[in-house]
């Protein structure tokens, strides 16, 4: 549960990555690093306590409301084209690839089930058919195949001996 301080710092972020944008000050060639968004709500709100992985959080939680806060090596910004979205898109995809890749190097049937369970909301909320849709997971992973039983809808990850 987030609190109502920390909704109110996720919205001020917001407005002023929008702001900036629509001003050209913060762009994905020009993003604003996580160092001048601490020191800007320090003078702006000094009761405020962020920090680094405070950012991350929020960022998170604006991208996780369908907010569109870009980012790259050099910081945020906020996405106003294709391009910023697929520089975005393409580095999360990256991080989540990488992590999947972490957890499959200790545990490869830990990490089928961390893709199966990814697979079976996502493609529920894309498609309400509930078709799966293929997205890229770790190479090593996909000799794992998903299996859902219609019959009563039990959910298992299985060794695809092909």
């Amino acid at each position: 549960m987030f609190t109502d301080e920390f909704k109110l710092q996720a919205n001020t972020l917001r407005v002023d990555l929008m702001t900036a944008a629509q001003d050209g000050r913060v762009t994905a060639q020009k993003p604003v690093t996580t160092k001048k968004i601490i020191e800007r709500y320090k003078t702006l709100h000094p009761k405020w306590k962020l920090s680094e992985p405070g950012i991350r959080e929020i960022v998170n939680y604006l991208r996780s409301k369908g907010e569109k806060i870009g980012s790259n090596s050099n910081g945020y910004f906020y996405m106003i084209c294709k391009a910023d979205e697929q520089h975005t898109f393409d580095q999360i995809e990256s991080r989540i690839v990488g992590m999947l890749n972490a957890v499959h190097g200790m545990n490869e049937k830990r990490c089928a089930a961390i893709v199966s369970r990814m697979a079976i909301k996502f493609t529920r909320k894309a498609n309400p058919k509930q078709e799966l849709i293929t997205f890229g997971i770790p190479a090593a992973v996909s000799n794992y195949a998903l299996e859902e039983s219609t019959n009563n809808n039990v959910i298992s990850s299985t060794k695809d001996d092909s």
